[in-house]
């Protein structure tokens, strides 16, 4: 990826919230969300975190997108790159 630009953007929200979002879905394991809810974002750099536990996934797309038109160059993966994660 190195000649694309790419923003990693972190999506966080409560674990009940998320919880009822894997209930919802029925697309994981239950109990998936709980098993990697402390882990899943250590030692992770993002260009932007957004905690999405009050919004719909609308809200947080235009987050995003308000997000990427003010913000012209991503560092989250070159930073990574440089530190070797």
């Amino acid at each position: 990826l190195c000649d694309v630009k790419v923003y990693f953007v972190g999506i966080k929200a409560d674990l009940d919230v998320i919880e009822e979002r894997e209930r919802d879905r029925a697309t994981s394991p239950r109990g998936h969300a709980r098993a990697y809810y402390e882990t899943v974002h250590n030692n992770v750099i993002y260009d932007f975190e957004l905690d999405t536990t009050s919004m719909t996934a609308q809200q947080a797309a235009q987050e995003i997108k308000k997000y990427i038109e003010n913000n012209a160059k991503p560092m989250a993966f070159e930073t990574m790159r440089k530190q070797g994660k």
